[in-house]
Formats: structure tokens, sequence, C-alpha cells
């Protein structure tokens, strides 16, 4: 961890290992599945965009999931592809929306990434909420 300091590195999901990646997928579960859409209808013009028939969202670093799949239980028209870097959390997330019962709606899938360039097909719309950002693009 040290070095990761000093270096700025950081640390892989890989090396912190499945407890630190089940953690963090657990810690934002509540969030996601109790606030994000109440949150996204707070930002202007948002909630109609999303609920426009046949719109595409890009959730950027997924995770577990639940963010996607929160979204595809407030807006069931839109298509959602969850994309990550880490091959275990995006075994994680489809798992957790077969468990769901939003696997038809939701989609995840590994990508190597360096931020949201790369995703030409999307709309940039940075989301806030709480201390981190997350990026969704819509379609």
């Amino acid at each position: 961890m040290l070095d990761a300091y000093r270096t700025g590195d950081g640390v892989s999901w890989d090396e912190l290992g499945d407890h630190a990646r089940e953690g963090q997928s657990d810690a934002n579960r509540p969030w996601f599945e109790h606030q994000l859409a109440d949150a996204l209808t707070s930002v202007e013009d948002l909630h109609e965009r999303l609920a426009r028939p046949g719109v595409r969202v890009l959730d950027l670093g997924c995770g577990g999931g639940w963010s996607s799949i929160a979204l595809s239980r407030a807006y069931p028209g839109a298509a959602i592809h969850g994309v990550d870097i880490d091959a275990p959390s995006v075994s994680m997330a489809a798992e957790n929306a077969r468990a769901a019962g939003v696997a038809d709606q939701v989609r995840f899938r590994l990508r190597e990434y360096a931020g949201a360039a790369g995703f030409g097909e999307f709309e940039v719309l940075p989301i806030a909420d709480f201390s981190f950002f997350r990026f969704y693009r819509l379609s």
C-alpha cells in the first residue's frame, strides 16, 4: 500500500481480493437501490431523457452492477450497458442482474478503458453522487 501511495499507481481489485470487491459492491448497493432514481430526477431534464423509449445507458465502472440494476428498475424501457475493467466484478454484476430479474434489460461486459473515451455512440452525461462520480452515457 505504501508503494501505491508513493507512486500513485493504486492497487488493483485483483490485489485487494474478492472480499474488498464484494465489500465495495455491498456498501454501494443501498444507495443505488434506494436513492439513485430519486437523485436522477433532480437533474434538469434527465428524467425525461431516461424515460424515452429505447434509450441506451452506459454505466462506466459498473462494479457489482447495482447502479445498472437500479436504473433498469427505474426506467424499464431503457437498455442498460454496464462496463468494467475487472472481470470478477463483471461476473458478479451479471449474476446480480439475473438474481434481480433484469438480465434481459441489463448487459455487462469487460472492457479496458481510460475514462469515457471510446464510447462515441453515447452522449456524455456525468452524474455526481456523494463523494464519487459515475459517468452515464445516453443514446
